[in-house]
């Protein structure tokens, strides 16, 4: 007789990704909602680039979740936000850099940019 904590799994498909565990079981400062957002955009290819407003279509949690899961990342060490500036100094974005372990702020103007997230 299986016990009601039974792991099932059904056939898979051939489309897989392969995670560092430690968001997903270690650290428990993490909310699902975070842990969700960072699994989706670990499993992004190298160069895929980060758009907050597509990111808030992809799914029905709408816009201030996912700044919020967003702001999470940014707090917990898990995805960095550097402002993305021409060589004339021109303003063109945010570059993001997601990272399957937290790393510390580099600065305290690293700490005062993690605030606000916009699509």
């Amino acid at each position: 007789m299986k016990s009601d904590n039974t792991i099932i799994r059904v056939e898979k498909r051939e489309r897989y990704v392969v995670l560092d565990k430690y968001f997903l079981e270690e650290d428990d400062r993490l909310s699902w909602k975070a842990t969700a957002i960072l699994a989706y955009l670990l499993a992004k290819p190298d160069g895929w680039e980060i758009r907050v407003a597509d990111l808030i279509k992809r799914k029905q949690d709408g816009r201030d979740s996912v700044r919020a899961g967003l702001r999470e990342l940014i707090n917990t060490g898990y995805l960095e936000r550097r402002p993305n500036r021409d060589e004339t100094g021109k303003f063109h974005g945010y570059i993001y850099i997601v990272h399957e372990k937290p790393v510390e702020p580099e600065s305290p103007e690293t700490e005062n940019r993690r605030r606000k997230i916009h699509p």
